[in-house]
């Protein structure tokens, strides 16, 4: 979705919906919600050439004032960084690992060395963040991909079963039958397979009967999917 205006992926939608009506074939469509992704902000000059060794700041606030000082766009940054920890940068080309925290900063060394521009994305593999699932804008788009009949709605970064559960009321809310595709990019969201995803809880927000005895076949236990929607989705659209 991050790719595009809504305008845009609303004449792709009909384009598509052409098509399967005139070859007189299903076809299901999926969007990807872009989660609230975290980005450097304005580095002097534009970019930073971080040599293996050098110390690298992390600081509160919009704007770095020091040589080697970077800011975020997500304000708790500095609060949520833990000591020991890598910082991808760049696409994960440059790493930092985190040495010492302030009340206002955070000091790291580059493992990894590389060029670093403005508005990059950044990763904090292995980190808790406070930030939601979702976003004003991301509930927009799941909110017009309902109005749509999108088919399936893929949810980034996924930490937690409420994190699915949020966004399958808010489709529900609209009446939309479209299935929510977790998308595990974090260890933290890994950890509920091994518990609550035996018990239901990915699936459908219910402790289910999931992990039952008959394990044979590839939905067996607690691996079992949703079953599949007629692939048009919610709405009739042929």
């Amino acid at each position: 979705m991050a790719h595009a205006s809504l305008k845009e992926h609303t004449e792709n939608v009909a384009s598509i919906r052409l098509v399967s009506r005139e070859l007189n074939q299903p076809i299901a469509i999926l969007i990807d919600l872009a989660w609230p992704k975290i980005r450097l902000g304005e580095l002097p000059g534009g970019q930073i050439d971080c040599h293996r060794g050098d110390e690298l700041r992390f600081v509160r606030g919009s704007e770095a004032t020091l040589p080697g000082d970077v800011t975020t766009t997500y304000e708790p940054l500095v609060d949520e960084l833990e000591l020991g920890k890598l910082v991808m940068l760049a696409d994960g080309a440059v790493s930092v690992r985190v040495e010492d925290k302030g009340k206002d900063f955070a000091c790291c060394r580059v493992v990894q060395p590389g060029l670093i521009r403005s508005r990059q994305g950044l990763n904090l593999p292995g980190m808790k963040l406070s930030a939601p699932s979702m976003d004003e804008g991301d509930r927009e788009h799941a909110l017009w991909a309902a109005e749509m009949g999108i088919d399936f709605i893929g949810l980034s970064f996924v930490r937690r079963p409420e994190d699915v559960r949020e966004l399958k009321e808010l489709l529900r809310s609209k009446n939309s039958s479209a299935r929510v595709i977790a998308k595990i990019e974090k260890t933290r969201g890994a950890r509920p397979v091994g518990g609550d995803h035996r018990r239901g809880l990915w699936r459908d927000g219910r402790a289910g009967r999931s992990g039952g005895r008959n394990r044979r076949g590839p939905h067996a236990g607690g691996a079992k999917a949703e079953s599949s929607p007629p692939a048009s989705g919610g709405k009739n659209r042929w």
